[in-house]
């Protein structure tokens, strides 16, 4: 992906509720689409919690009632055990054609080379995401992909499945329309994984600052 922004942000939101960090990635995206911010990439665990997409089907997540939102794909699962990645990123300015596919494979690239660092083996599949060979729990995907662009500007983005927790929440639904025995996880340790991903994004950018949840309000 072309970048337009020499600069990006950091924002390490440890473990928070899935409404709240919607909420501030919205607030965080019209901040981006008004140019007040550069870049930002968000990095959360969430409390458990149960997602669809503008695709999900019924039939894969009966008897629960996942919270709608504007990204695509089908259910997922969030919870501990995984670490959310939201590129709140500039695709293209105005005027210019959007290419969404290259931009999911652009952050799908950043989070394959960042495993390449760890030493996995990863490979695509049929739809968004990333599997891993030599996972902790062998040939099983790792890490979903559900992104959404408005107004030239991303947001949602990729959960990676670290520990074996996770795979938990994922028993209880079809995520992406997949039998949950597909899913799997890295097996390390969360921190390891985020600085891994930060280094793969200080070869776009030539500045990454970390900032808290106060610089936004400031902003906004």
């Amino acid at each position: 992906m072309e970048n337009h922004s020499t600069s990006s942000l950091s924002l390490d939101l440890e473990t928070k509720n899935y409404q709240y960090v919607l909420n501030l990635q919205r607030e965080i995206h019209e901040l981006r689409c008004r140019d007040k911010i550069p870049d930002i990439f968000i990095f959360v665990e969430h409390e458990p919690v149960y997602t669809m997409g503008r695709n999900s089907k019924q039939e894969n997540f009966n008897g629960l009632k996942p919270i709608l939102v504007e990204r695509g794909g089908d259910v997922t699962y969030h919870g501990p055990g995984q670490l959310v990645v939201y590129p709140i990123v500039r695709v293209f300015n105005q005027g210019e054609t959007p290419d969404l596919r290259k931009f999911v494979l652009w952050v799908e690239n950043i989070i394959s080379c960042a495993l390449n660092e760890l030493g996995f083996q990863v490979h695509g599949g049929s739809e968004p995401g990333i599997w891993a060979v030599n996972s902790a729990s062998g040939d099983k995907k790792i890490a979903s992909v559900g992104m959404k662009v408005r107004d030239g500007v991303s947001f949602h983005g990729v959960s990676i499945n670290y520990s074996k927790e996770v795979l938990e929440g994922f028993a209880k639904i079809r995520p992406c329309g997949l039998d949950p025995s597909e899913m799997g996880y890295l097996g390390v340790e969360k921190g390891t994984l985020k600085d891994a991903i930060v280094n793969q994004l200080k070869k776009t950018y030539e500045k990454i600052e970390e900032i808290s949840v106060e610089y936004i309000v400031k902003k906004g």
